[in-house]
């Protein structure tokens, strides 16, 4: 084993055997013959090399690699393990006396060593909780970072359910705004995921409808139609679905300041809820509602309830 040019290479393959039955000389490997490299050679290659396996290139690395961490040289069928640190473990492994106990290939141990030398990946809530930090100590670009994680991993429930929703949205609009497509992909997975790694409490369906209908505000104001109606989209499914009072307060005062584009997308999404709508019939003879709303409200049957 060299280094070459910065990188390890084999100056020597060190073959001394065909595959299983086509061995010309079979002489050339015998049992109870010690073969290959003293202090690197697999215990069974003094026993019976002519039937080692690819366990033995196993035990020459592991061996390899105390030589590298300790500066020793290896004894006979003795592993040299390093004293302390990941490596010894891989050592241990790799060097095991019996072969089935060692990693079975050496791409077996290329695992392994990967496992024991590099830090674990770290989970996405784990990262947007050391931005939740920074962001509560003001820094802009904490949030940035956290929209760009969360658009990243829209299938993370307890990244969205347990952490996004209950972070102070006014801290996070800017980011949005700035992103409308990451957005978008926030704004869906929010309204599909909750519920998916455990059963919502009624608590967290009203903040999650409120997180939507926030953004869904913003969205108004900047003309943003497309992240408005999938806002509302998510908002009115939940709210169809569990009939929560507190927002839908919020969500009538809001509905009375529509006009325009923003009245007509909000109607448009009420008519795919008529759930939802039917939660807001009260507003139908309100003055000041847009009367595309009030159309949208307008049950099937009671048309005549609205003055549009």
């Amino acid at each position: 084993m060299l280094l070459y040019e910065g990188r390890w290479v084999l100056a020597d393959w060190g073959i001394a055997r065909r595959p299983r039955g086509q061995t010309t000389d079979p002489q050339r490997t015998r049992v109870g013959v010690r073969f290959g490299s003293d202090g690197f050679a697999a215990p069974e290659l003094s026993v019976d090399a002519h039937s080692a396996t690819g366990a033995a290139d196993v035990y020459s690395i592991g061996q390899l690699i105390g030589w590298a961490v300790t500066g020793d040289m290896p004894a006979i069928n003795v592993p040299l393990l390093p004293k302390a640190g990941p490596w010894r473990s891989i050592v241990r492994h790799a060097t095991q006396t019996d072969p089935s106990r060692r990693p079975r290939t050496v791409q077996a141990l290329h695992q392994l060593v990967l496992q024991e030398t590099q830090p674990p990946a770290q989970s996405a809530l784990v990262k947007a909780s050391i931005l939740q930090r920074a962001l509560r100590a003001g820094s802009d670009a904490a949030a940035r970072e956290l929209v760009a994680l969360a658009a990243g991993h829209t299938d993370d429930a307890a990244l969205y359910c347990d952490l996004l929703v209950k972070l102070p949205l006014q801290s996070l609009l800017p980011a949005l705004e700035s992103n409308v497509q990451h957005a978008l992909d926030i704004v869906r997975a929010m309204a599909t995921l909750l519920g998916t790694h455990r059963s919502p409490e009624r608590g967290e369906v009203d903040a999650t409808i409120m997180w939507l209908i926030g953004i869904a505000q913003r969205a108004a104001a900047i003309g943003a139609l497309d992240l408005l109606e999938e806002c509302c989209n998510g908002a009115f499914e939940w709210d169809a679905s569990w009939d929560q009072w507190g927002p839908q307060r919020d969500i009538a005062a809001w509905l009375r300041t529509l006009s325009g584009d923003n009245a007509s997308s909000v109607a448009s999404i009420l008519r795919q809820h008529p759930n939802c709508a039917e939660h807001f019939s009260h507003l139908i003879n309100d003055a000041h509602l847009d009367h595309r709303i009030r159309a949208a409200l307008t049950a099937p049957g009671n048309a005549d309830q609205a003055q549009v």
